[in-house]
């Protein structure tokens, strides 16, 4: 019997820069009241190189991971780790790719393009505090700055079967029985997670204690919008109970315009009305499950 993430892949992504924060010496430390104060208790630090362009790469770094989040089978990995469905692999990758490309020849190169100025910045900003220990030559910086992208195939390792035929029945046997466990939380997490999109829905488009309408972003329709794209091939645990209310869902909120639902009286009752039922059924289908991640490390 195949298990259940056959048809899925693992990316793994590792975005690496220059740190930036270094530990202050106690004894560089000055308090008031310093004598009744234990300087060895205290753990201060610096912070290096403070630039735009730093925080450009680490908000790249922060988008990609949230969007990866957003496609990716919900919690059952560890951080930085992946769970991709085949059929949304060839868009995840182009999307990653184009990621990368960016940070390595736009982001990083603007970076490094300030680094020497920042240097010069941090002297004067830094005072007594200053070290040139902190600022290795722009080469080794330029080093520190990577993306390490890979796909795994966590399926039944087929190589053992030419080896030793008990050996791969076993390993066979222990993979499916760890992916049929993960099986009931990821269909949890799933539940989970349209649940919040229902709640979210409800409570923005319901009145406030006045009676006045709720503001509400574009995002949340939009995000709605793809989550339920992206549904069928992340329902690896073919949840056919869940699929039904997803159905119901896009059928209220497919092709709708944030602008247009936010000004028209009629559609905006009509989706509250539709959005209010299906948190309903929703309740019904959130049982306690086992809160657990799959372990890929080794023992």
């Amino acid at each position: 019997m195949a298990n259940a993430f056959e048809d899925a892949v693992v990316l793994t992504i590792e975005a690496r820069k220059m740190g930036v924060t270094r530990a202050v010496a106690s004894s560089e430390v000055q308090v008031r009241s310093s004598d009744k104060v234990d300087l060895e208790s205290l753990k201060v630090t610096k912070r290096l190189l403070k630039s735009d362009e730093f925080d450009a790469i680490s908000a790249a770094d922060r988008a990609i991971h949230a969007r990866l989040r957003s496609i990716a089978l919900p919690s059952v990995l560890r951080k930085g780790a992946y769970l991709i469905p085949s059929a949304l692999i060839a868009r995840v990758d182009k999307e990653v790719e184009a990621y990368a490309d960016k940070r390595a020849n736009v982001l990083v190169p603007a970076f490094l393009a300030k680094y020497s100025a920042l240097v010069e910045e941090d002297r004067k900003r830094l005072d007594t505090l200053w070290s040139s220990d902190n600022y290795p030559d722009a080469e080794q910086v330029a080093a520190q700055f990577y993306v390490r992208m890979r796909y795994v195939d966590f399926g039944t390792p087929g190589k053992l079967e030419t080896i030793d035929r008990a050996m791969f029945e076993r390993e066979r046997d222990r993979v499916q029985k760890e992916w049929d466990e993960a099986r009931d939380v990821l269909q949890d997490a799933m539940r989970t997670s349209f649940a919040q999109i229902v709640n979210h829905f409800v409570d923005r488009l319901s009145p406030d204690k006045s009676g006045k309408r709720k503001k509400f972003r574009d995002s949340m329709v939009t995000s709605a919008q793809e989550w339920l794209e992206f549904f069928k091939p992340r329902n690896v645990a073919d949840d056919e109970s869940l699929a039904t209310l997803v159905d119901e869902c896009k059928s209220l909120i497919e092709g709708v315009d944030p602008g247009v639902l936010r000004t028209n009286t009629d559609l905006r009752e009509q989706v509250t009305k539709g959005m209010q039922e299906l948190q309903t059924k929703t309740d019904v289908l959130l049982v306690e499950a086992p809160r657990r991640k799959i372990n890929l490390e080794e023992e």
